[in-house]
Order: C-alpha cells, then sequence, then structure tokens
C-alpha cells in the first residue's frame, strides 16, 4: 500500500494524457482517408501526436530534472573523481531504465522490416547504436519511433556534464539549464533563418533533430528547479497558470488544426515548441497538486 500511496496521481494522469494523445495520432495510418469522423481531416489528428510527445518531453525533463538536481546538492562535486562518479551512478540508472526495452523493440522491428522482404535492404542500423538515426531518413524509417528517445538519450548525455562540471564553479542550477534553453532555442532559430523556412520541412528536419529539441526536456528541468522553492511553485501550480497553460494549448492547436500550412510558418518551426511545452508545464504543475483522498479501513 505504501508504494501506491507515494506514487503522484497528477503525474500519472498527465503520462496517461500523453500515452492517449500518442495512440491517437499513430490511429489515423490504420483508419480510412474516408472516415466518417474526419474524412479529408485526418491529418488534424496528428496534432495529438505532436502534443503527446511534447507532454512527455517536459514530463520527463521535469523528473529528471528533481533527480539530477538532488544528486548534484547532495553530493561532493569538488573534483573530477567525483564528477566521474557522479556521472557514471546517474548514466547507469537512466540507462539501465530505457536501454533494455529500446534492445527489445528493435529487434521486433528487425524481424518485422527484414523477416517479410527477400532482398537485403540497405540501413545502417549502426547509428541505431548512437542513437544518431535522427538524422538519416533512412536509418529512421527502420524504427520510426525510436527519434523521441534519440533526444532524451543525448539529453542524458549532454544536461548532466554541463551541469556538473558547470556547478563545481558555479553551484547555480538554475542559471546553466536557463542558458541551454536559450542557446538552444536560439540555435533553431538562426537554423531556420540561415537555411530557409521553405527549404526545410518542419517534421523531419526541425521537430526530430536532437540537439534543437532539447530545450523541451530544458523547460521540464526548470520546473524542478522551481518545485524546490514553495512559494514560487504555488504560483506555477495555481488556477491561474492552468488556464494560462491551457489558453496556450488551445491557441497553439487553433493554429495547427486550422491550416494544414500551418507547420511550415516560421512559428511553428522556431518557437512553437518552447510555447507548447511552457503550457504543458504549468498544466502539470498544476496537476502534480492533485490529492485523492484515500480511506483506509483500520482494525
Amino acid at each position: 500500500m505504501s508504494e501506491f500511496t507515494n506514487r503522484n496521481i497528477g503525474l500519472d494522469l498527465i503520462r496517461a494524457m500523453a500515452i492517449i494523445m500518442v495512440l491517437i495520432s499513430h490511429s489515423r495510418h490504420i483508419l480510412h482517408a474516408d472516415s466518417f469522423l474526419l474524412g479529408d481531416g485526418m491529418w488534424r489528428l496528428s496534432v495529438c501526436g505532436f502534443y503527446g510527445v511534447e507532454l512527455f518531453f517536459v514530463l520527463s525533463g521535469f523528473l529528471i530534472g528533481r533527480i539530477l538536481i538532488k544528486m548534484l546538492t547532495s553530493g561532493n562535486i569538488n573534483n573530477w573523481a567525483n564528477i566521474l562518479l557522479f556521472l557514471k551512478e546517474f548514466w547507469v540508472r537512466r540507462w539501465f531504465r530505457t536501454i533494455p526495452l529500446y534492445i527489445l523493440m528493435f529487434i521486433v522491428n528487425y524481424v518485422l522490416f527484414f523477416g517479410g522482404n527477400s532482398e537485403h535492404i540497405h540501413i545502417p542500423l549502426w547509428k541505431y547504436l548512437l542513437f544518431w538515426q535522427n538524422y538519416d531518413p533512412v536509418s529512421l524509417s527502420f524504427f520510426p519511433e525510436s527519434w523521441s528517445l534519440c533526444v532524451e538519450e543525448w539529453f542524458y548525455v549532454t544536461i548532466p556534464i554541463t551541469l556538473t562540471i558547470s556547478y563545481k564553479y558555479r553551484k547555480n542550477v538554475s542559471f546553466v539549464i536557463v542558458s541551454v534553453i536559450l542557446l538552444v532555442t536560439f540555435a533553431r532559430i538562426i537554423y531556420v533563418l540561415y537555411v530557409g523556412s521553405d527549404n526545410l520541412m518542419w517534421d523531419y528536419q526541425i521537430r526530430r533533430n536532437t540537439f534543437l529539441r532539447l530545450d523541451s526536456l530544458g523547460i521540464g528541468m526548470i520546473l524542478a528547479c522551481i518545485f524546490l522553492q514553495k512559494k514560487a511553485f504555488e504560483i506555477f501550480s495555481s488556477k491561474q497558470a492552468l488556464i494560462l497553460g491551457l489558453c496556450g494549448i488551445l491557441f497553439n492547436m487553433f493554429l495547427f488544426m486550422n491550416n494544414r500550412e500551418f507547420v511550415e510558418s516560421i512559428y511553428a518551426k522556431t518557437v512553437l515548441f518552447n510555447t507548447t511545452s511552457i503550457s504543458w508545464g504549468l498544466v502539470m504543475c498544476y496537476a502534480y497538486n492533485i490529492k485523492i483522498e484515500q480511506k483506509l479501513g483500520g482494525g
């Protein structure tokens, strides 16, 4: 019973919501185009996939952020030996939770993808070992659902290293995380403007661009920092903050679903990810404080 009561029902609801949205989005691949529900508007279901993954990113950043901050502040990060020990401990914990299932699904996909083909299809599968498939559409076609895990895994590598090294000299986690968010956002804007918005595909070249998406998880980490400040978190988890978050979600949803060409806009290719992550973050903070009273029978 103690394990159940220690779970946060609000975060469980957020996790379930993200899963349901992703499933709804993927259902458009099996529904007929002439479905009486959506007809030729079947593409609108893709907004659920976008929102579901973004919510996962924020939630993951929040949970991982709490773990990292706790490990940093309770550890003795004052020499390189301790830094390496800290990183090793963190990576072992993370990779034992993600890599086994990843390998299992990799094998399942390999059997399904190559099992029925008599001809050998050349796909550089080694990129999956380095989580580099997001930068090769041919490789990603083998296991396309893995793109979001690439973002997560590279986040696990780059952010802890950045935090631990900077924490040794400047014990201000929030400053480092905000700097990372701004740097990634700025890099994405420069990338879009330099290459040209019309020359970039929103989904494959921006949304799935690993190092241009780390800011979404970073926003979750900032909320983890705020979580440690009780008065600040009360503001971010208030009803007013919830309304603001819902307004942001509905606004972006309207833009997304009202015009199929919306994803070709500069806004969609630059700061849409930030506004969506912040909006979901406010909803998540409110959900965190959801309490369900349990009446335990006693003898």
